[in-house]
């Protein structure tokens, strides 16, 4: 990876593995209090776009911003994704009709989502709490055509 003339430079998270260090966190795209849509759709996805243009390589979101608005945006305005791009994702939280947060999502419904979500591609999963032996299997689960890529 380039010199980033970014804040911060560049973080080596793994061998071909580099992202600046500043990143984009996507939570405010949705509506107020992070519930719904945005006031204005076409402005936030204005901003993911300068944010890539700007160079930062990395993205922060989740499938519970909005719920699912800050997903859709970003695809909408990214897709297909840069190959210096990296969303980061979170997954298990909910958001009820209300905006409130029930319980957790069982593991198998965040596969199902993530798979549904992200039709580009997803490399490197966080490993959080689960075993990298059930990231394989979650990877494996969701496997087809056009939604996972290995890393290179």
């Amino acid at each position: 990876m380039s010199e980033s003339k970014l804040p911060g430079g560049t973080f080596n998270l793994a061998s071909g593995f580099d992202v600046t260090r500043m990143g984009y966190g996507a939570m405010q795209l949705a509506g107020p209090g992070v519930f719904g849509p945005p006031k204005d759709r076409d402005e936030a996805v204005a901003v993911l776009r300068d944010v890539v243009d700007l160079g930062i390589t990395h993205i922060d979101t989740s499938d519970y911003y909005g719920p699912f608005v800050t997903n859709e945006i970003i695809k909408e305005a990214l897709h297909p994704y840069p190959e210096s791009l990296h969303i980061v994702t979170k997954v298990g939280a909910r958001r009820d009709a209300e905006g409130g947060w029930p319980h957790a999502a069982r593991r198998t419904t965040c596969v199902k989502r993530c798979a549904r979500t992200w039709t580009g591609w997803v490399r490197g999963a966080g490993r959080g709490q689960s075993s990298s032996r059930w990231i394989r299997r979650s990877r494996d689960r969701v496997r087809s055509p056009g939604t996972l890529r290995r890393p290179r």
